[in-house]
């Protein structure tokens, strides 16, 4: 579910969501789950639709949400 919560950040904010100078700096980003949602380019995307990709993007695997949860999360609800 991680991927999946990259790719809709992704395509949610129109960035990667982990930066970096060098590939070594990219990838001790992506380990640590060092990420930010830059205000200007996410103002207009729901704090609903946010909590989910910080709940998909979280580092440890038993603190991920699951593909089920993630499926009744009320950004996934909505009308």
């Amino acid at each position: 579910l991680w991927s999946t919560g990259v790719i809709a950040f992704i395509l949610l904010g129109g960035y990667y969501p982990f930066r970096g100078k060098t590939d070594a700096e990219i990838l001790k980003n992506v380990r640590y789950g060092n990420y930010e949602f830059r205000e200007r380019l996410w103002r207009g995307v729901s704090w609903d639709a946010q909590d989910l990709l910080r709940s998909m993007m979280t580092v440890n695997p038993d603190e991920r949400t699951t593909a089920k949860q993630a499926l009744e999360h009320r950004w996934i609800k909505a009308d």
